[in-house]
């Protein structure tokens, strides 16, 4: 068991509960930007989903989805950071066309419990966040879009973030370790002073006492408890000394008849009766 000073010992209740503190903190930093990162990207695709959704139209077989050459065109003069994947499926689940970002893969397609469900998935090995929006005429399912976005950038970012966190927590304990025994060492600095001014009073010198606080705080009701305490001493050692000087002068007198008596009848030899009397 290591042995803590008292001083040490606040630093570390300190940082203890302001550790738990931070680490809520921490926890909630993460898990806001988690939330509006992936807020933000799901509004990316909703937008997304609801452009391409104008642009679809319906052959008259119902057999497959025409158009596509107008979502293309319109992609590839959109400049965006975070690249956007599109595809269509048929009503046959067969693919019709798909973005050329996506060149040789393609968008899984999931149960139709994920419809209009965002499904974190890979693509190339590469997470993605994706929705599959079944297309309908007439109450008729005709075919699926596709729409997702890297995640890319979103991991990175979090990454980072939970990386920092985790490098930032200890770091901040101990710094906020050596601040709160900086701190604790200058809150018992009276404690300190009423060990080294109780070291100096002894039986000879009970003069001395305390310098009380200028906080009426609780060190200064400790401090003022210690010097009553040492006025009840004082003053019970000087009642013993009183009774002590008056107990010998009582007795001073009577010893000295006596021992005058005895040096008279040591002064020459004397008989039974002498004695006796």
């Amino acid at each position: 068991m290591f042995s803590f000073s008292y001083k040490n010992r606040i630093a570390f209740n300190y940082i203890l509960s302001t550790g738990l503190l931070i680490s809520v903190v921490f926890c909630a930093i993460y898990t806001i930007t988690l939330y509006s990162i992936n807020k933000h990207i799901n509004d990316d695709i909703k937008e997304e989903s609801s452009e391409y959704l104008e642009q679809i139209e319906i052959d008259s077989n119902n057999a497959y989805l025409i158009q596509v050459n107008q979502w293309r065109e319109s992609d590839n003069n959109r400049v965006n950071v975070n690249p956007v994947f599109v595809q269509f499926f048929d009503n046959e689940n067969k693919l019709i066309d798909k973005s050329p970002n996506l060149k040789g893969f393609q968008l899984k397609l999931h149960k139709h419990e994920k419809d209009n469900q965002f499904v974190d998935s890979y693509l190339n090995k590469k997470p993605i966040r994706q929705i599959q929006i079944p297309l309908f005429d007439k109450g008729k399912k005709i075919g699926y879009l596709f729409v997702a976005m890297s995640l890319d950038e979103a991991t990175l970012i979090l990454t980072n973030l939970r990386n920092t966190l985790f490098i930032t927590f200890p770091l901040i304990l101990v710094l906020l370790f050596f601040i709160a025994r900086l701190i604790a060492g200058r809150s018992i600095k009276p404690v300190t002073l009423i060990t080294e001014t109780s070291r100096t009073i002894t039986k000879d010198n009970l003069k001395d006492r305390i310098v009380l606080p200028q906080n009426k705080d609780e060190l200064y009701v400790l401090s003022k408890t210690i010097n009553d305490l040492l006025d009840r001493i004082e003053n019970a050692v000087e009642r013993e000394k009183q009774f002590t000087s008056d107990a010998s002068h009582e007795l001073r007198t009577p010893l000295t008849v006596l021992k005058g008596t005895l040096e008279v009848l040591i002064r020459k030899p004397r008989s039974k009766a002498e004695y006796e009397e």
